[in-house]
């Protein structure tokens, strides 16, 4: 691909042209050049925008693409192009399809169906057989085929010595753990967040002690074992506490947030809609307030989208029986840019690529 960008607003924390005007010529795929002005020699397409603005490529820890199985729900080829509208050029797809990505074929499977696509797509294999939480994955053979990461998604580990042992084992390949935070025997058969809310409602609740618990829990493990940890989408006030204060500590310890755990909050409940019943439930306006700062602050390290698209039949349906999930990857940034008016620009972008 050959291109000369014109007259773009460079958005690069570190970068000697961050918030500045230049051009950008690209030939053969590769940046050439980055001048304030560059002259087109040889033809080259130009690109031009009012009020353009570029950066490195952005790039999504944390969505679901249910393939293979779930296809009615999103495949890989549809959740590209829902990363591509949104303006991402890469996603690590979480292991929760029909059948859980824990072998080196399901992550050959995602590779090979990807290939052709011009989003690049990343698989995080499954921590534990089928995701049960019993027994450790072939994780050593997944991530020489290519998983960047392991998690079982939004099925907690209770079992503090599988978590610690899979923590251990990864560290021998540098391997990254993702966990997601819940007691579920505290959350079990929660649909929202717990307090005046449901409580209105007459919901059950998810407490912010379910999450806050684990939180606690991963930071002490990961403590014991000198190894790094990443919690995936963290939700709560407290927690971010936690692990402000495991970081000045030197635990290595890094955790995300969903953009709809930044923006809403359980209000948007009130009339039952399901398309807001999510995983972690949306929480307080004080909640929301904190991990704001938090990201501001460097506590919480990066944005998701936590993509997790549901078909009509699972959402339209009894608010306690319809499923979690909402999408994002088309309006993460979107949300992002428009919503946090506290987060600069350049901190927004550090968030969704580097970071």
């Amino acid at each position: 691909m050959n291109l000369l960008i014109k007259s773009a607003i460079i958005i690069e924390l570190g970068s000697p042209f961050n918030g500045k005007k230049m051009d950008i010529l690209i030939e053969d795929g590769e940046i050439k050049k980055v001048e304030s002005e560059i002259k087109n020699s040889s033809s080259i397409p130009i690109f031009e925008a009012e009020n353009m603005h570029a950066s490195s490529g952005w790039f999504d820890m944390q969505a679901n693409f249910n393939d293979p199985g779930l296809e009615h729900k999103e495949d890989i080829e549809s959740g590209c192009h829902a990363a591509a509208a949104g303006g991402f050029t890469g996603v690590a797809c979480m292991p929760s399809s029909h059948t859980p990505t824990q072998s080196k074929s399901e992550v050959e499977y995602i590779k090979n169906k990807s290939t052709h696509i011009i989003v690049d797509v990343f698989s995080i294999g499954a921590l534990s057989q089928n995701m049960e939480g019993k027994e450790m994955t072939e994780m050593y053979d997944m991530h020489k085929a290519g998983a960047i990461a392991f998690s079982d998604n939004k099925k907690s580990l209770s079992n503090s010595n599988l978590l610690s042992r899979a923590l251990l084992y990864v560290k021998g390949f540098d391997g990254l753990v993702i966990h997601y935070p819940e007691d579920q025997q505290l959350s079990h058969d929660g649909k929202m967040n717990e307090g005046i809310m449901s409580t209105q409602l007459g919901v059950k609740g998810i407490p912010a002690l379910s999450e806050e618990l684990m939180v606690a829990r991963d930071i002490s493990l990961a403590e014991y074992n000198f190894t790094r940890i990443h919690l995936g989408t963290i939700s709560t006030a407290k927690s971010v506490g936690l692990i402000r204060e495991a970081k000045q500590k030197g635990i290595a310890i890094t955790c995300g947030v969903a953009i709809h755990n930044l923006v809403l909050t359980e209000n948007a409940l009130a009339d039952f809609d399901s398309n807001y019943k999510v995983k972690p439930p949306l929480r307080t306006q004080n909640d929301v307030d904190t991990l704001v700062e938090g990201l501001l602050d460097g506590t919480i390290d990066v944005l998701c989208s936590d993509h997790t698209p549901q078909d009509i039949e699972s959402k339209e349906r009894e608010f306690d029986h319809a499923s979690f999930g909402i999408i994002g990857l088309e309006t993460c940034f979107a949300l992002a840019c428009t919503s946090l008016k506290k987060i600069p620009l350049e901190k927004l972008i550090e968030k969704i690529s580097i970071a």
